[in-house]
């Protein structure tokens, strides 16, 4: 028969023991089922964290090492660049409209799902307009809903440098 501590008051008791015999501490088993969820689970989401880390690419896959045309980074770059500058563009349109609003420490805008964002139809590539709404206070203290539009250039095809060319709120 093993003797262990108890974790509780120190005492020698059995470690096959429900609980301890001087102070009734219970000590808490680990399951089956919990070391299986352990290695089953945590087990191959730390090997693949590992292996990321290391550059590990699974055969197959396709290698950075694999030369682009032209045609490939060229498209890659313009993305990147419209991703950038859908960003800005929600920054400066809501920047743009707080400005405008009465009380703009209580705008709150549109989620990621209710913005439209986008190169403005008939525009240069630099124009892009931004759609959505805010909620905030009038002069009254009430809450209300206004639609916006802002039509946002970026200077010289910079995404940093930008102009407002149109700002409206429309109130519902």
């Amino acid at each position: 028969m093993a003797l262990v501590a108890c974790k509780e008051c120190g005492k020698e008791i059995s470690k096959k023991a429900v609980s301890c015999p001087h102070c009734g501490y219970k000590p808490r088993r680990t399951s089956l089922f919990t070391w299986l969820v352990t290695i089953f689970i945590a087990g191959p989401l730390l090997i693949g964290i590992l292996l990321s880390a290391t550059g590990y690419e699974p055969s197959g896959s396709r290698s950075s090492a694999v030369a682009k045309s032209p045609e490939e980074v060229a498209a890659e770059q313009q993305r990147r660049l419209d991703d950038e500058r859908r960003s800005y563009a929600v920054i400066f349109a809501e920047k743009a409209i707080k400005e405008r609003l009465r009380a703009p420490r209580t705008a709150k805008f549109s989620g990621i799902l209710d913005t439209r964002v986008g190169r403005l139809a008939n525009g240069g590539e630099n124009d892009w307009v931004v759609q959505g709404y805010v909620d905030s206070q009038n002069g009254f203290g009430a809450m209300i809903r206004s639609d916006y539009q802002v039509v946002v250039q970026f200077v010289d095809g910079r995404s940093d440098q930008y102009r407002i060319v149109r700002a409206d709120i429309f109130e519902r």
